[in-house]
């Protein structure tokens, strides 16, 4: 057992690099949010797991409308595939820009298309997807966010997690109209292009503080796990750390007004949010004695599932908005790395 645990702390290490300069992972902020979760995180999927469901889907705005982004499906496709392997049931949920990329990473591990599921952008139509969603959704165990935008704070998020002083600052540097919004690293506002999927997770929130039932229509379960995984600040998950603390370390100048507010039981940060999902599936392999699963997940492999994501998706790479199997502007090279890193803790080999 100790040398899983070593293992999976060198695989932490591995993920937990800036070189696109993201900001969460560097300097103090570092060792303040998020060490030592992916070990949580991995122990709570091998328990008590049975149907899962994994959230991903970031839109990026280009000349041809909002796209798909190539960090986040491919993760989620990776972890899918050896969640599934280990005998859980996986749903892949995402929203209709979306969602044919999410349906090529499925098809790739040979995942039924009656798994992947889509939320309507427009907010009251992917209120009631939501609502509907808990119906299908009875025996669900664990939901994980990969790289998935959440709404940033409010006046009463910040009041609750943070006090009244804090939530002075936040009126003083953050406009109202960038209150409770989905915002993308620019500091644009994306709502028009992202389904109300953190509902869902705000709805087993809601359930274990026990609120009345007519206000608590989504997750009708207190038991379900959750797990965020991002690396820029303002996806699902990131809620888990203080605005104070968050905004600080979110590099550019729109930090106060991105942060998420949604918080998950576990919050993997990665420099890609792909790295953190990779990891996640490397550290359950390992818990649960299965290191053949990552070994079949090959460079070659990660490389024919982006550009087919980018040719039939499309998906564009989120940093250069561009057509190429590339994740956040790193050369493919780079972004490999930290796989080939997870792949030798593991024991694999090309």
């Amino acid at each position: 057992m100790a040398d899983i645990k070593d293992r999976i702390r060198d695989i932490e290490s591995a993920i937990r690099i800036d070189p696109a300069r993201r900001g969460l992972l560097a300097g103090e902020a570092s060792a303040l949010l998020g060490l030592g979760h992916l070990a949580e995180a991995a122990r709570a999927l091998s328990e008590n797991s049975g149907e899962v469901g994994i959230v991903t889907g970031f839109p990026i705005s280009t000349d041809d409308g909002p796209l798909a982004e190539t960090d986040g499906p491919p993760g989620a496709a990776l972890l899918a595939d050896v969640c599934r392997q280990l005998g859980m049931r996986v749903r892949l949920i995402t929203d209709s820009v979306a969602r044919e990329a999410v349906g090529i990473a499925a098809r790739a591990i040979g995942m039924p298309e009656t798994d992947v599921e889509s939320c309507p952008l427009d907010r009251p139509a992917g209120a009631q997807w939501c609502r509907e969603f808990r119906d299908r959704a009875g025996s669900l165990t664990h939901l994980i966010a990969i790289e998935r935008p959440g709404p940033s704070h409010t006046l009463d998020s910040i009041l609750t997690v943070s006090g009244p002083s804090i939530r002075d600052t936040y009126s003083e540097f953050v406009p109202r109209e960038h209150h409770d919004g989905c915002h993308n690293m620019r500091g644009e506002n994306i709502d028009e292009h992202t389904g109300p999927l953190h509902l869902l997770f705000e709805g087993i929130a809601k359930v274990r503080r026990s609120e009345s039932p007519d206000e608590r229509p989504y997750i009708s379960h207190s038991s379900v796990r959750t797990i965020g995984i991002g690396d820029g600040g303002n996806e699902i998950g990131m809620g888990s750390f203080a605005w104070e603390t968050l905004h600080r370390a979110i590099a550019g100048a729109h930090g106060r007004r991105i942060a998420c507010r949604i918080a998950t039981d576990r919050t993997i940060l990665a420099g890609t949010s792909n790295w953190g999902a990779f990891a996640l599936a490397a550290a359950l392999s390992l818990i649960r004695e299965r290191a053949d699963l990552i070994e079949a997940w090959t460079t070659a492999r990660h490389r024919e599932l982006l550009e087919a994501l980018v040719e039939d998706g499309p998906a564009v790479d989120g940093v250069t908005r561009e057509r190429t199997a590339t994740v956040d502007g790193l050369p493919f090279v780079t972004y490999m790395q930290p796989w080939e890193r997870i792949r030798e803790i593991v024991n694999c080999r090309d």
